[in-house]
């Protein structure tokens, strides 16, 4: 049963971290405008995703590292990512649409 709290402790804890960050980085970029250019709006997901991979790999780094202090059997757990990346598309909604604006023009450029 111990494991059991272990587990749910760290699941509290990457939502509430990529949660915190997550509303973070969707306010420190523009939001999406669909007049913006294609190209205007693929350096700001690039930027966004280059700024996401960076935090994700900080949280790695903490929950890691906080997992070997308190519970060291649970350095195998490995359900933080799905966490971190559910939450991080329930955060960054302008992210989602800026991705999807890209995709629009795409397909409009190269496959119709």
């Amino acid at each position: 049963m111990d494991i059991f709290y272990s587990i749910v402790f760290y699941s509290v804890f990457y939502v509430l971290l990529s949660l915190i960050f997550g509303i973070i980085i969707e306010y420190s970029f523009p939001t999406f405008n669909k007049s913006k250019k294609t190209v205007s709006i693929l350096i700001e997901v690039i930027l966004q995703t280059i700024t996401i991979t960076l935090v994700v790999y900080i949280i790695e780094i903490m929950t890691t590292n906080i997992k070997d202090i308190i519970d060291p059997r649970m350095s195998n757990y490995g359900g933080g990512g799905q966490i971190l990346g559910l939450v991080f598309i329930a955060t960054q909604s302008n992210y989602i649409n800026k991705l999807n604006k890209l995709e629009h023009s795409l397909v409009q450029k190269y496959i119709r």
